[in-house]
């Protein structure tokens, strides 16, 4: 058995007969001893591990003062062998009764049989062997026996200090062959133990401690993976319905947008020919406010559609070629009035070398630009606005163009520079109540930056501006 655990560990034995573990270690002969018995005294001269084995002791007594339990052993004499003399059982200890060793079993028998002592602890391997070849004095005497309980005498694989490891790990690899069930076929298969030995029975229990412990980590396996495939159906389930909800609310604000954007047009138009009529002042700026606000509706209901395409992942970007120039430039004019009536300067600067024509969605652009400007006028009561374009220089023959919108407004306090990025919020609810606006325009405008490769940032102080 220790042959095939050292195989298991990986080492090599050389077997060398010798008498005991303290004379192979003292003469350094031997670097592992593989049955020595435990016993305190030992663990000061050698390394003794864990016991691989263990076995039971039948107490003999004769028939005619029979012996129930090992509690009517206090103050009895008990003879017990041991070749060396050293190793008591611990539990005899615990009896009260008065010890005696010999060196042999047959001696302590023969210390039973003639009344020196009261009962003899035989290990239970050899106690039939010494019943049919028992001493001369032991032939006319019936005997009895008792399984003397927590009796065993303990073995374990010692070894020579500095070898240690060694031992350990040939120890680990008969736990491996307790559990594989390869020690108790071995030992049965060479007599070593019977099915009622106390080594086979610790065994059985420790095989059968590790397959209740696989059962259970079975179940327990079962059980998690039967969770994490409910809890996986639930998510499939779960935004399964949350791509319906979405798909279901972008088709319903398509078809509300249609449906306003149709008597809107209706009203944008009709309002446009009786503006071209004899009016009076008062009637012309009532109309001329009516249709401000038609166009500020249409431009709401174009900016809550985009921003579900966005969630919702509809939202397609053209790669056309188109004028950067122009394109910028019609973004500013778009808002030159709006900031003449506020007497602002709207200024417009290129840094020279940026190529005239590129790839890319002009319309999306234009839409980001006239919101940032929109924004810089909106927020801006006197000073300026200005739209900068530059460039890096270019790489793998792209560009990397920076459009840089700026402004003397009022600015914006830097905990809340991150927030006037999420949909539907404001710097602060008073600006929503002074200026007016949904919170979408800068939300849309980052989305959409985003998705053509770009960034969109804020650095910003209260009372002195917003760049973006």
């Amino acid at each position: 058995m220790v042959n095939r655990a050292a195989q298991i560990a990986g080492y090599e034995l050389v077997w060398i007969k010798t008498d005991s573990p303290e004379a192979a270690f003292e003469k350094d002969i031997a670097d592992l001893w593989p049955f020595a018995t435990d016993y305190e005294e030992r663990h000061k001269t050698m390394y003794l591990t864990r016991d691989w084995w263990r076995v039971g002791n039948i107490l003999h007594f004769p028939e005619s003062a029979p012996i129930l339990n090992v509690s009517q052993l206090e103050g009895k004499r008990l003879a017990i062998a041991s070749p060396q003399r050293r190793f008591l059982p611990k539990a005899a200890r615990d009896w009260k009764a008065h010890i005696e060793v010999f060196s042999s079993r047959a001696e302590s028998l023969d210390a039973m049989c003639t009344g020196k002592v009261d009962a003899a602890l035989i290990d239970y391997r050899v106690a039939d062997g010494v019943m049919v070849n028992r001493p001369s004095s032991c032939q006319p005497m019936r005997m009895g026996t008792l399984f003397a309980e927590d009796s065993s005498r303990i073995f374990a694989l010692a070894a020579k200090f500095g070898f240690q490891q060694d031992a350990d790990r040939i120890r680990d690899a008969i736990d491996t062959m307790v559990e594989s069930g390869e020690m108790i076929d071995i030992a049965i298969r060479w007599r070593l133990l019977h099915r009622t030995d106390s080594a086979f029975i610790l065994w059985l229990n420790l095989a059968r401690e590790k397959n209740k412990l696989l059962q259970n980590l079975f179940w327990g396996s079962l059980l998690a993976l039967a969770l994490v495939i409910l809890f996986a159906t639930r998510m499939a389930n779960a935004r399964k319905m949350a791509e319906l909800s979405a798909r279901s609310r972008s088709q319903f604000l398509a078809n509300m947008s249609h449906e306003i954007r149709t008597p809107m047009n209706g009203i944008l138009g009709m309002t446009e020919l009786t503006l071209e009529s004899n009016l009076t002042g008062e009637q012309r700026d009532n109309l001329t406010m009516a249709r401000n606000s038609a166009h500020r509706l249409l431009e709401i209901l174009d900016d809550i559609l985009d921003f579900s395409r966005i969630e919702s992942g509809k939202l397609t970007l053209e790669a056309i070629p188109f004028d950067l120039a122009d394109t910028a430039k019609r973004s500013v004019q778009i808002l030159r009035l709006a900031a003449q009536a506020k007497n602002l300067d709207l200024e417009f600067k290129m840094q020279p070398g940026i190529p005239k024509h590129v790839s890319g969605d002009p319309g999306r652009i234009q839409q980001v630009l006239v919101n940032l400007l929109g924004n810089a006028v909106k927020f801006t009561e006197q000073g300026f606005v200005r739209l900068e374009l530059s460039f890096r220089s270019p790489s793998s023959g792209q560009y990397d163009i920076q459009f840089t919108v700026t402004d003397s407004g009022i600015g914006i306090r830097p905990e809340k520079q991150k927030q006037i990025f999420d949909a539907f919020t404001q710097a602060d609810a008073t600006t929503t109540r002074k200026f007016g606006g949904t919170g979408l325009g800068l939300a849309i405008s980052s989305e959409l930056v985003r998705m053509m490769g770009g960034r969109l940032t804020v650095d910003s102080k209260p009372n002195a501006g917003s760049p973006f």
